[in-house]
């Protein structure tokens, strides 16, 4: 605030001066304000104040007031999940999520841990950790943690699989992260993606002569092969072979 009527009052670095020419007998107070650093972590925030004055004061152990406030950090750690990519997601092919963390403040984020759970369907699992983070996977989980996360500077993280050629429901996972700072808002802490599934295959099918000359009166054997190349697993698959009505007992057997 204004300085008292006589005051005059500076800010200078990190000291806040007032002077007077005279001082009667009485009180005079401002109000001093200023933004915690983010980054604080210590327990309290001490702040000292003087009084001296050219007149003599024979009690000098009131010139001096110590205020120790305590310290308590709060963070807002927020998560978002995109879709699988490529999206739909494609039975046999690699699949990859992308998740932000982004701490909204006001206070510098410590102990900051990333959680994703991925589907059972997804295999040989992989993450690309973000600036500052580390990624471990243990079974199906994928964690990456980091000491500290500043405030305002969204970190991004990839992580992914080979998913299962034969999956057929949609994708759905959700990631989490959790700080040791005291999160304001907890509500934004979880993300879900749901990814339809697409499956794809491709079928070839060939024939080849296993008898050199079809003679009549004698046996023609001849061999289908039939190729899917993914890279899903094809659900239903039929082929058929329309016979010559000039060949009779025809039969199979596995080649």
């Amino acid at each position: 605030s204004a300085a008292p009527d006589g005051w005059s009052c500076q800010v200078s670095g990190q000291d806040l001066t007032c002077t007077a020419t005279s001082f009667p007998q009485g009180t005079a107070s401002v109000t001093l304000r200023g933004r915690v650093a983010a980054t604080l972590q210590t327990p309290t925030l001490a702040n000292k104040a003087t009084a001296s004055a050219a007149t003599p004061d024979p009690d000098a152990d009131d010139r001096t007031s110590t205020l120790a406030l305590p310290v308590t950090p709060r963070s807002d750690i927020a998560i978002t999940k995109s879709d699988a990519s490529p999206n739909p997601a494609v039975p046999g092919e690699p699949v990859a999520w992308t998740l932000t963390v982004t701490n909204q403040g006001p206070s510098l984020a410590t102990g900051v841990v990333v959680t994703d759970v991925l589907p059972d369907s997804i295999s040989g699992l992989a993450a690309s950790p973000g600036n500052g983070f580390t990624c471990g996977i243990a079974g199906q989980t994928v964690s990456c943690e980091a000491a500290t996360l500043a405030v305002g500077q969204p970190v991004t993280l990839v992580v992914g699989g080979d998913y299962d050629p034969a999956a057929s429901a949609a994708l759905v996972n959700t990631a989490s992260v959790r700080s040791a700072t005291v999160d304001a808002v907890p509500g934004n802490d979880t993300a879900t993606a749901t990814t339809p599934t697409a499956p794809r295959g491709d079928l070839r099918i060939g024939k080849d002569e296993l008898t050199p000359l079809f003679r009549p009166g004698e046996l023609a054997t001849w061999r289908i092969t039939v190729t899917n190349e993914g890279p899903s697993t094809v659900v239903a698959p039929v082929w058929v072979d329309a016979v010559d009505a000039a060949l009779t007992d025809a039969s199979v057997t596995p080649s």
